[in-house]
């Protein structure tokens, strides 16, 4: 007796989203998010990092939302700058991809 097995294998793709954009504006003195957010298979995971310095949202000002993109609280004027969003994804085996992107980020009516 003749058996045929087919194995699919799924091969794991991460990709920012489209409202992840390399330059974005927060207006002082009010509740802002900096936009990041990546899909693929299995879904990424979003760390943050600003002016080369990891960013670890506390909960306080920073609380990153479950899209992975960042809300700030009560923006700043020194919350422009640079901010590095990196997305990780596992492969399995412990492999993973990473792939970063810089978004500037100005501050309105400093």
């Amino acid at each position: 007796q003749l058996r045929l097995v087919v194995f699919f294998v799924m091969i794991p793709t991460a990709r920012f989203t489209e409202n992840t954009r390399d330059q974005q504006s927060l207006i002082a003195y009010t509740s802002g998010i900096i936009n990041c957010s990546a899909e693929g298979t299995p879904l990424p995971q979003i760390t943050w990092g600003k002016q080369g310095e990891k960013l670890v949202p506390n909960g306080r000002r920073f609380a990153q939302i479950p899209s992975g993109s960042l809300h700030i609280d009560l923006v700043h004027p020194e919350d422009g700058g640079t901010y590095r969003c990196t997305m990780t994804q596992n492969k399995g085996s412990k492999r993973s991809t990473n792939k970063a992107k810089n978004i500037s980020v100005s501050v309105i009516g400093e």
